[in-house]
């Protein structure tokens, strides 16, 4: 909702996440995005080739439902330490 933009909700759900991969011993922690990839970065994500996220999830319901219907040619993907 445009209403609720800039009251932090989006940085605050991103940090309950990474909280909860930090409690499960994660070590990173994956997104995909198509327009919100500077809003990400701004939060420390870093950006990383698709491909890579791929291989590395192939299992990830989102990674078989791209390879089930082909790739977004402008997604985007992006990588953070769960632990930063």
């Amino acid at each position: 909702m445009e209403s609720e933009r800039g009251k932090g909700i989006a940085e605050r759900l991103v940090g309950l996440a990474l909280g909860e991969a930090t409690r499960l011993d994660l070590q990173h922690v994956y997104l995909f995005s198509k327009d919100t990839g500077g809003y990400f970065e701004r939060l420390g994500w870093r950006e990383v080739p698709v491909a890579e996220v791929a291989a590395r999830l192939p299992q990830a319901p989102q990674v078989r439902r791209y390879e089930e219907i082909g790739w977004y040619p402008d997604e985007r993907a992006f990588v953070r330490s769960a632990a930063s």
